[in-house]
């Protein structure tokens, strides 16, 4: 695979694989389009916790900067990340700001009401609905307090976490100690169809992360025709 010749490399992140993809690229003579999706500097914390953060951060803009002045266009999914790119000194390339859209169609006939069913809630059950990885960076933990917060006004009220990653087994701990333990529901990676129905059973989705990458899950939720709460 690597002795092929190709006109266009798109890379996805400067770090990781990103270095090795560029130089094979540069050395295979390919023009090097990069998306620059996530806010690095913003999770710094969640990545290298035991090295202080104006470090981290002053690298992760070197990096990012040398990595973009050596591609050929850049392309980010919102005029805020093109705003912060260039504050990196990003000056040898053209940036573009390309927002990511859905297939609006694919949630005309998302079955709500089923996928409630399903799940043993009951008409009077009040569902907010987090969809994503579920990692530190998106801020679950306050979506668990939240509900501990309204959970005496609402006795009704759930959170249902669909998704998988690293933080799942310390929001469940908190849950528990919140005595949470059966209002938050778990449901891991959904498969099929299950993902639509999952929107559109909700009442409210819900999204604490303080930034995004593209944030996809909310305009999802929209096409499902579900209100949102943000952060």
């Amino acid at each position: 695979f690597l002795d092929m010749k190709f006109d266009i490399v798109h890379t996805q992140t400067p770090f990781s694989l990103g270095g090795p993809a560029l130089d094979w690229a540069e050395a295979s003579g390919a023009k090097i389009v990069h998306t620059y999706h996530t806010l690095f500097t913003a999770y710094v914390e969640f990545y290298l916790p035991w090295v202080p953060k104006s470090l981290m951060v002053g690298l992760t803009k070197m990096v990012s900067r040398r990595y973009c002045n050596r591609c050929d266009l850049i392309v980010c999914p919102s005029s805020e990340m093109k705003r912060e790119l260039e504050t990196y000194g990003i000056t040898h390339r053209p940036i573009v700001a390309i927002p990511t859209g859905i297939d609006l169609y694919r949630f005309h006939d998302a079955n709500g009401p089923k996928f409630r069913r399903d799940l043993g809630f009951t008409p009077d059950d009040r569902l907010m609905l987090f969809m994503g990885r579920v990692s530190g960076e998106k801020n679950i933990a306050f979506l668990v307090r939240v509900l501990k917060s309204l959970s005496a006004e609402f006795p009704k009220l759930k959170l249902i976490i669909a998704g998988e990653g690293s933080a799942k087994e310390s929001l469940r701990k908190l849950a528990r100690d919140l005595g949470l333990h059966d209002r938050v529901l778990f449901l891991g990676y959904l498969q099929g169809d299950n993902w639509r129905d999952c929107y559109a059973a909700a009442d409210l989705f819900t999204f604490a992360s303080v930034t995004e990458t593209q944030g996809l899950v909310v305009t999802e939720a929209m096409a499902a025709g579900v209100p949102v709460v943000a952060v």
